[in-house]
């Protein structure tokens, strides 16, 4: 059984991000989540046409450009959800910190904090 899913105004505020020739199309509320995007957009333009789209070009990679919104999209639940093959680990981390997409590059922070500690500092011997 399907969940009812509650329109926003936020939904219908649609922007088309053009990554090198690849044109992938979400949300005001996904591109607030980078600063670096939500800097690029009118936010303003829907107050006098609430049908406005947004299109902004990037010279990026498409492909991790679509893994990094993936996980935009998802905020702030990305754990699990980051690519495991490191060079793509890597890429992601990269363009998150491009886009200024902190919600990821915090949670990378704290897995690599709490993947450092010795086991002992987390469970110690009780006496």
């Amino acid at each position: 059984m399907k969940r009812a899913r509650l329109s926003s105004g936020l939904d219908s505020q649609r922007v088309v991000i053009d990554v090198g020739g690849t044109k992938i199309t979400t949300t005001v509320p996904t591109i607030k989540r980078s600063t670096y995007l939500a800097g690029m957009v009118d936010l303003a333009a829907w107050d006098d046409d609430p049908q406005h789209t947004a299109e902004i070009f990037l010279d990026r990679d498409p492909e991790i450009f679509a893994m990094v919104l993936r996980l935009m999209r998802q905020a702030p639940h990305v754990g699990g959800l980051v690519p495991y093959d490191p060079q793509m680990c890597a890429s992601c981390i990269a363009e998150a910190d491009f886009l200024g997409f902190d919600g990821l590059l915090e949670h990378v922070k704290h897995k690599a904090y709490y993947n450092s500690r010795e086991t002992m500092q987390d469970y110690p011997e009780q006496p």
